[in-house]
């Protein structure tokens, strides 16, 4: 998937606050892997050396904050399911500076 799409449809799921299912090829080993996430972000790591744009969100299997690369992101749907983005953010150890606007 190209940037602009996944982040149009991160967008979309935030503001609505619904979970989406993002298919990708995992960096490690090249698998194709298929996840639940809350998403929070399409930004740079706050220690990112290249500034590139990176999908973040919560993943539902391993029950943390991850970052997904976009150019390994096959898919990325809206599901039905809601999400509560304060119960995630109590666990952050620092206070997030989302690069997407939101009201939360």
């Amino acid at each position: 998937m190209r940037q602009h799409d996944v982040e149009s449809i991160v967008v979309e799921a935030i503001h609505s606050k619904h979970v989406v299912e993002v298919d990708y090829i995992r960096e490690e080993d090249s698998a194709r892997t298929c996840r639940l996430m809350e998403p929070f972000d399409v930004a740079a790591g706050r220690r990112s050396k290249n500034d590139e744009l990176k999908f973040w969100g919560w993943c539902q299997f391993h029950n943390r904050i991850e970052q997904k690369t976009i150019p390994n992101i096959i898919s990325v749907t809206i599901t039905d399911q809601g999400f509560d983005p304060e119960m995630r953010e109590r666990t952050f150890t620092s206070p997030p500076n989302y690069r997407i606007p939101r009201n939360w």
